[in-house]
């Protein structure tokens, strides 16, 4: 999928509520599908839930006791590069939330949703409080409910909001995207208050081709792999069919037509403003809760139902309620709190360099033998000329039956599921990469390049880098070769006794728990004997 800024759809609603009109919204995504959804006037709370699947909800509300009103919150797609800006203090009455889309090759450009209820005194500070958003990035696209009329952009007449706004634009230098058509229908006229303020901001009109190398030299281990990285994601990408959006829409029968129903009465009623048209409003709205409930039961019903156990989606079910995703929030480092990806990255990797090194243990008379034993050893088996066992096209196919599909795959990209779409041909590449690396006792670093997800440990602070556990990504067709050399190495230490019976870790058909079997018979055996039993364990 391409990640690039290019077709990017950003879309604007004042919702009025976004509680009960959930199923709208729904249908609304499935068929418009939009990058960025900017809503205003959520009437939402802290503890309300607001969720949408495939998405990334950012929101601010209201806290106090008052009646729900305002709100805005942002959902963006999930694979779309972006952080959340927490929003700044703002003027009173001014409302947004913010977020930092990073595009590849493009400059990072700060999307918000704003709201400004309808009140003059709010626009007195407007200009501070919108200097206050555009301070934190160059590029900016600000988009929302504002409440103010111009004639710039496209309002019969103007206010006093409208022009204290109008001043700021001209005096800044920034750009008023509004649409064609009224956004909002008074009783005696309609105006346009819902559009955006863009600043610095040049779309690109044009992507980038992925331009693959292919390298001449086949002699070294490095350039073998390079070559078959290339050939396995060039013939997946040529072989492979671009998934087509499902079609068949959210919203279907009377629930949709009640829809219609309802928007049209409110138009009628917003130009006659007549009791009896309200009394119709009013009354197709209920109606519209009572389906809605129903429906979303139904549906909540129906995926219950589709569950099975052999397809997995009853596991996945389970683990969506046991796990909920989190996005790494803002990070505290030794020069501040950090906000975007790559600050959160370095400050991560800073702090899992300091905690990955190796133990100081100074021992001259311990190194000096270990050093000596091992050179004896060398010595002995100079004239050694036993090469490892290579490796088999069998082997290789046997070990790939066996692999998982659903592994998420390492930094090259290759999937486990296209190694088991693999032809012969390429299996032979793969076992010739492999005999190679044994024969030459050397393993390319493309395959000991890990992708490191960090993983927020239960109950601990989430603004803490140290709170985050590493979880290394490897390419499979490392994983493959390593499965390889561990069973040569294995094979080899039970031939020549090499490990010790004590030995239970890290060897087949034996774990720790033989081991703490062990030392259960230990101590049953003092306590038999009137005899105490001591233990000494070490973390090394």
């Amino acid at each position: 999928m391409d990640k690039s800024f290019f077709g990017l759809s950003i879309f604007s609603w004042n919702a009025d509520g976004v509680g009960s009109r959930i199923v709208e919204i729904r249908d609304f995504i499935d068929k418009h599908s939009p990058d960025i959804f900017l809503i205003q006037e959520t009437h939402l709370r802290p503890e309300h839930s607001f969720k949408i699947p495939n998405y990334t909800c950012y929101r601010n509300e209201r806290t106090h006791p008052a009646p729900v009103r305002g709100g805005t919150a942002i959902l963006i797609k999930n694979f779309i590069s972006h952080y959340h800006v927490p929003t700044p203090p703002l003027f009173t009455g001014v409302e947004g939330t913010l977020i930092t889309i990073t595009p590849i090759d493009y400059d990072p450009i700060l999307v918000g949703s704003i709201y400004i209820p309808p009140i003059n005194n709010y626009f007195r500070n407007l200009g501070a409080a919108l200097d206050t958003i555009f301070n934190f990035n160059s590029k900016t696209i600000l988009v929302g409910d504002l409440n103010a009329k111009h004639t710039s952009w496209g309002c019969h007449c103007g206010d006093t909001r409208g022009n204290r706004l109008y001043n700021y634009i001209v005096n800044n230098s920034i750009d008023v995207l509004a649409p064609p058509t009224p956004t909002r229908y008074g009783i005696n006229s309609a105006s346009i208050i819902d559009y955006a303020l863009i600043k610095n901001l040049n779309w690109p009109s044009s992507t980038e081709n992925l331009y693959l190398h292919t390298a001449r030299s086949t002699s070294e281990i490095e350039n073998e792999v390079r070559d078959l990285t290339s050939e396995i994601l060039t013939a997946h990408g040529n072989a492979s069919k671009p998934v087509t959006h499902s079609e068949v829409p959210f919203v279907q029968g009377e629930l949709k037509l009640l829809f219609k129903e309802r928007n049209r009465a409110r138009k009628i009623w917003q130009f006659t403003r007549h009791p009896q048209d309200k009394t119709t409003l009013n009354r197709l709205q209920n109606a519209i809760k009572r389906k809605v409930n129903l429906y979303r039961q139904q549906v909540w019903e129906d995926h219950l139902t589709s569950l099975d156990t052999e397809d997995g989606s009853l596991w996945g079910t389970a683990k969506a309620f046991r796990r909920k995703a989190t996005p790494i929030s803002a990070l505290n480092g030794p020069t501040g709190t950090v906000l975007s990806d790559t600050h959160k990255t370095e400050l991560i990797a800073q702090s899992l360099e300091s905690q990955f090194q190796l133990n100081d243990i100074q021992n001259p008379h311990k190194d000096e033998y270990i050093t000596n034993t091992v050179d004896a050893y060398f010595s002995a088996n100079n004239n050694n000329t036993d090469q490892i066992t290579p490796a088999l096209p069998s082997e290789i196919i046997s070990y790939i039956k066996r692999i998982k599909v659903c592994k998420c795959p390492g930094r090259d990209g290759i999937t486990n599921k296209m190694l088991k779409h693999l032809p012969l041909i390429t299996i032979f590449k793969i076992t010739n990469i492999i005999n190679n690396m044994l024969n030459l006792r050397y393993f390319p670093s493309a395959w000991k390049t890990a992708v490191v997800v960090p993983i927020l440990k239960p109950g601990k602070d989430p603004t803490l880098a140290e709170s985050h556990r590493p979880i290394s990504l490897l390419p499979i067709l490392s994983k493959l070769a390593e499965k390889i050399i561990s069973t040569r190495l294995n094979d080899f230490l039970e031939n020549n006794k090499i490990l010790i019976p004590d030995q239970h870790g890290f060897r087949p058909r034996l774990s720790t728990t033989h081991q703490l079997l062990r030392v259960v018979e230990y101590i049953k055996e003092g306590n038999n004997m009137g005899q105490c039993t001591a233990a000494v364990f070490l973390d090394i």
